[in-house]
């Protein structure tokens, strides 16, 4: 009879400590996501997520969807920075290959445009355009800097027209003339140089030691 009642003390003493180590293993458990909501109370849901930021190089429409027939909502300027929030399809626009990407302006307006008229690097998107030497004493040159980094070299006056190509390497902008071999009969990139360049501001560019304004 003894035995019997060792045996029952025993058992509820075994169910007595596993009550127990559950109890704690619970409270444990609920100072844990206690401790992670806490953690979550730190964190300020309301700050905007950063995106890259892009310039567009040419004025652009801003559109309801990925496609070039869709409704426009809006132009985005020249030189206007955006923010890429998302990529869409590739697509190739006078002949030019980008993706279609949905951006958010400055103004908040969000929407659909071609990103191969948009730029990481602002200095690029500032020198596209048609620029003329600021003496403008004939003849002074007109540069025409394009999207696709081919450029026009005019002088007023006189009719003359060089093109080639440029591209930004560090502080200098390098470039190529371009003149048609009759021998391969195809255009070839010739007399290759680096030209110092610096931004006065949005419309005034330093070639070397000479200003262009836009035109």
């Amino acid at each position: 009879m003894q035995q019997k009642a060792k045996k029952k003390i025993l058992f509820t003493g075994i169910i007595l400590i596993s009550l127990l180590i559950n109890s704690c293993s619970k409270n444990n458990s609920e100072e844990n996501i206690t401790s992670q909501l806490e953690d979550s109370n730190d964190i300020d849901i309301s700050e905007a997520e950063t995106f890259p930021s892009y310039w567009a190089m040419e004025n652009l429409r801003l559109r309801e969807e990925p496609k070039t027939d869709s409704r426009e909502i809006s132009t985005i300027q020249q030189r206007a920075v955006v923010q890429i929030l998302d990529t869409g399809e590739q697509a190739t626009i006078n002949n030019i290959i980008g993706n279609w990407v949905f951006v958010q302006l400055e103004t908040g307006d969000q929407g659909w445009c071609f990103g191969g008229y948009l730029t990481d690097n602002r200095e690029t998107a500032i020198i596209i355009g048609t620029w003329h030497e600021e003496s403008l004493q004939i003849p002074y040159a007109i540069y025409r800097f394009s999207v696709d980094e081919t450029y026009i070299l005019g002088f007023e006056g006189t009719g003359a027209r060089i093109s080639g190509t440029w591209s930004i390497r560090e502080n200098d902008m390098h470039m190529t003339r371009s003149t048609y071999d009759f021998m391969e009969e195809r255009f070839v990139e010739i007399d290759p140089r680096d030209v110092s360049f610096s931004i006065v501001n949005e419309n005034t560019l330093r070639l070397d030691d000479t200003n262009f304004a836009r035109r």
